[in-house]
C-alpha cells in the first residue's frame, strides 16, 4: 500500500454544542475508553479539546482512507488514546479494523495539535 494522508480541523465549541444537544452523540463518536480518558481530565476545558482532537483523528482517518464520514462505519471503532509520552496511538476496531486489513494498511500514525478554539489532526496510513 502506499502512504495515504488525511487532514481535519474540528472547532471545540462546535463539538462541544453537539455534545450538549444529544445524549447519545459521544456515544456514537467515540469508544468507551475514549470517553473514560477524557473524564479522568480535570478541567471541562482540557475534556472538550481532547475530544475535539480525537474527532479530528477519525475525520482524518477516513479521508487518509478515501471515505466519507457517511459511509456505513462507526466513528467510535476508531479509537486514538495517548501512550506514556502523550502520543496518540490510533486503534481501529471492528469493521474498521477489517476494512483498513483489506486495504493493506500495516501502519497509522496520527498528529493532533490545539490552538484557541480549534483541535486539528493528521493522520498516516501506509
Amino acid at each position: 500500500m502506499h502512504l495515504r494522508i488525511g487532514i481535519d480541523v474540528v472547532e471545540v465549541g462546535r463539538l462541544e454544542r453537539k455534545m450538549s444537544r444529544s445524549v447519545t452523540f459521544a456515544e456514537k463518536i467515540f469508544s468507551p475508553a475514549e470517553l473514560v480518558h477524557a473524564d479522568q481530565l480535570v478541567a471541562h476545558r482540557r475534556r472538550s479539546e481532547f475530544l475535539a482532537g480525537r474527532f479530528a483523528v477519525k475525520e482524518a482517518l477516513l479521508k487518509a482512507m478515501g471515505r466519507g464520514i457517511d459511509n456505513g462505519f462507526r466513528l467510535s471503532e476508531i479509537e486514538c488514546l495517548p501512550n506514556r509520552e502523550g502520543q496518540p496511538i490510533v486503534r481501529l476496531l471492528g469493521t474498521m479494523e477489517e476494512f483498513a486489513r483489506e486495504q493493506g494498511c500495516t501502519c497509522l500514525s496520527a498528529s493532533i495539535t490545539h490552538e484557541n478554539e480549534l483541535a486539528m489532526a493528521v493522520v498516516l496510513m501506509q
